[in-house]
């Protein structure tokens, strides 16, 4: 059995990564910062007929991500996936951006990702077929105000993923990454969507008529990890119902 690291695995898309990967044979790690709701997502799994198991993890440290990657083969020997779908959202101008949130954005959505591909590339170098896919976002190829450094950092992801690919090839280990668009989770406000009717301003600007959910980005992690996609390196796949696509909207 192949076994998934699913960092941020707790809730929203990390938490439909995961449980598609269970249904793909994978055995489950969710690491995560809350590791209450990680627990409750990885007992959801072994009810259902996976094997899953939650452990707390702190991406912006190095040390906790270490003992992750200790627990993880300590319980299954091996790692065939890392998902780093972990992040955080802080929405600045450029101009209002304090530093030390820019440096926490940083160290979070992108030193982050490169800390847990590098603990855990020694391991999945042993496995056949091994795949690391990094969660980026639309916004590291069209933006809008007040995105700052949230921005910054996802395009930095798409250029990691590509120089990861490059040095990772010749150890048979792909890396790519997902762009998701707007994408709807629990962690939206229902309040401020319902009073401020932001979903039915968006919804003109999708193709698809419809919002994106945990799931549309879930089956394209899940995609490129098989063998389906085993010609596809180094590229940033957007997931986003056309979205990006347009340069005005439907109506």
């Amino acid at each position: 059995m192949k076994t998934a690291i699913v960092t941020g695995g707790g809730s929203g898309i990390g938490k439909a990564i995961a449980k598609e990967l269970a249904q793909e044979g994978y055995r489950v790690v969710l690491g995560d910062r809350n590791e209450d709701n990680a627990a409750l997502v990885a007992e959801d799994i072994n009810k259902n007929g996976g094997e899953a198991r939650a452990l707390l993890v702190d991406i912006a440290d190095e040390e906790s991500i270490i003992q992750m990657i200790e627990k993880t083969v300590e319980w299954t020997g091996k790692i065939d996936l890392l998902v780093n779908n972990a992040g955080v959202n802080f929405r600045y101008s450029v101009e209002d951006c304090p530093p030390d949130e820019f440096d926490l954005c940083i160290a979070i959505n992108l030193k982050g990702h490169y800390l847990c591909s590098k603990h855990a590339i020694p391991l999945m170098k042993k496995e056949p077929g091994a795949n690391i896919v990094n969660i980026a976002s639309t916004h590291a190829i069209r933006t809008q105000p007040n995105f700052f450094p949230y921005n910054a950092t996802k395009g930095g992801i798409i250029s990691m993923t590509k120089g990861m690919a490059i040095d990772l090839s010749k150890d048979g280990i792909r890396v790519n990454a997902v762009c998701p668009g707007f994408i709807e989770t629990a962690i939206m406000d229902p309040e401020f969507y319902e009073k401020s009717g932001y979903l039915e301003k968006v919804l003109p600007y999708h193709p698809a008529g419809r919002i994106g959910q945990p799931e549309d980005i879930a089956y394209a992690v899940a995609f490129l990890a098989s063998r389906k996609a085993s010609f596809i390196n180094g590229e940033a796949l957007v997931v986003d119902g056309g979205r990006n696509s347009l340069t005005y909207t439907l109506q």
